[in-house]
């Protein structure tokens, strides 16, 4: 799929595809009917600059550094809402680790309305680009998309943990794990056997054959 910045790329005048993504007549260029342009201005592989789409290949960890503002949680939050979609591959289970619970749900949950993975989803859902969540369950740290191909049950189940208590990841086999703010975690923070909770969480993540790790930090 072609994207805004594809477009713009090309040489397209930007007012020209603006005009097309909302529906109105442009030579040259297929007329999209209204339901589709809500359709592409609200999708992410549409709206995501060069950089931001994240296409799973051999490496284990990709990192995103950059400035604020330039749309990293944004970027992983719709990652995850993009894994949700097959959650086979990912083992039927994600992870979220940040520097503490407060910044978790603040930052990566929650978000300011476009990054944050409950408004992500609830834009895929509205459109049809990918599955809601289902259900959610703070105390034990942990949310469930629904079923891709519907059914109820079988949806990718996140969940999250913090720096601040390494703990919070024992007991897990991941498929995909996001480690937001990696930079300003809590790194000396360790459990009783010794390890912080990146060291903590790598026998969770490397249980599949090809898991994958997202970093993001300023």
């Amino acid at each position: 799929m072609l994207g805004l910045y594809d477009l713009l790329a090309s040489g397209a005048p930007a007012d020209r595809v603006l005009a097309w993504a909302r529906g109105e007549a442009v030579d040259g260029l297929p007329r999209l009917s209204r339901e589709e342009a809500e359709v592409l201005l609200d999708s992410w592989e549409w709206n995501a600059r060069p950089g931001q789409l994240w296409t799973p290949g051999p490496e284990f960890i990709t990192s995103y550094e950059a400035g604020r503002g330039w749309g990293k949680d944004r970027s992983a939050t719709e990652n995850l809402c993009a894994a949700a979609c097959d959650p086979e591959r990912w083992g039927g289970e994600a992870l979220i680790v940040g520097v503490n619970p407060s910044q978790v749900k603040r930052d990566c949950l929650m978000g300011d309305g476009k990054s944050g993975l409950f408004p992500a989803a609830k834009r895929r859902e509205k459109t049809g680009l990918g599955p809601g969540i289902r259900w959610q369950n703070w105390n034990d740290r942990m949310l469930q998309f629904e079923a891709p191909r519907g059914g109820g049950g079988g949806g990718l189940v996140v969940h999250w943990a913090a720096s601040s208590d390494p703990k919070s990841v024992h007991g897990m086999s991941i498929g995909l794990a996001w480690f937001d703010e990696f930079g300003v975690m809590d790194h000396n923070k360790r459990d009783a056997q010794g390890n912080n909770t990146w060291e903590a969480a790598q026998p969770a993540i490397r249980q599949l054959p090809d898991p994958k790790i997202i970093i993001t930090m300023t």
